[in-house]
């Protein structure tokens, strides 16, 4: 696992399937997501900043996310994911720390704003930069969003997505994700509102999924839906 610079106080990491996100300020650095791994995040942080402190937060609790938790002490995360992570959590993965939206984890000179944007899991967030007009989307705002099995919820992503779009719009200009390509255009919010109100409107065509599920094997198998850009794994509940 090696770090990519993404500017001077800036790096992400990409694990086996997805990225975290590591932000330095003046007085602490901010750990976004731990991977799935493998290897030593800790150890690579370290490279960059030394004994620094580290502040990880969980956007949400699947094990792409989660992986390298084993390797600090405190998870900050909404509380509306703690039954998820105490449900995913490996021995010796870091104690949850209650992360609500209205806090603000100041770094010195850097803030992040924890948002909730349920759906993609119940206690999911974004984090704002509003100095530096970013967003960090987790698994909300993503080119692909898997929306099937346990802890998904369409109708809740539709709110999340209106909530973003109606609400912070103004305050970021791009959005770093975890998924497929590292940044987004704030635009792609819209596009992606667009697709899941047209899924759950049941006017998009399935596709072949490509050997989705990936993870346990009772999930019943989803299909690839796409609207322009955006993408959804999805299968259709009685009351989607």
């Amino acid at each position: 696992m090696e770090a990519v610079s993404i500017n001077e106080n800036s790096w992400y990491f990409s694990g086996a399937v997805g990225r975290a996100f590591l932000f330095k300020g003046e007085k602490a650095a901010l750990l976004v997501d731990s991977t799935n791994g493998p290897g030593d995040l800790r150890g690579e942080i370290r490279k960059l900043i030394g004994d620094f402190p580290v502040i990880l937060v969980n956007t949400h609790a699947d094990s792409d996310h989660i992986g390298c938790n084993d390797q600090f002490e405190t998870a900050l995360m909404h509380p509306g994911e703690f039954a998820y992570y105490a449900a995913k959590r490996k021995e010796g993965y870091a104690v949850p720390a209650p992360l609500f939206e209205g806090d603000t984890i100041d770094l010195g000179k850097r803030t992040f704003e924890p948002i909730l944007v349920p759906g993609h899991t119940g206690g999911s967030i974004v984090l704002l930069n509003r100095r530096e007009r970013f967003l960090v989307g987790g698994d909300t705002v993503l080119q692909r969003v898997f929306i099937f099995g346990p802890q998904r919820n369409l109708r809740a992503l539709i709110a999340s997505l209106k909530k973003l779009q109606e609400q912070y719009l103004d305050a970021f200009d791009f959005i770093f994700t975890a998924h497929q390509d590292l940044r987004l255009d704030k635009s792609f919010i819209a596009k992606e509102l667009a697709g899941a109100e047209a899924l759950l409107a049941g006017r998009l065509t399935p596709e072949d999924a490509g050997g989705i599920p990936l993870e346990p094997p009772e999930f019943r198998p989803a299909s690839r839906y796409t609207l322009g850009e955006s993408g959804f794994f999805y299968y259709t509940e009685p009351d989607h």
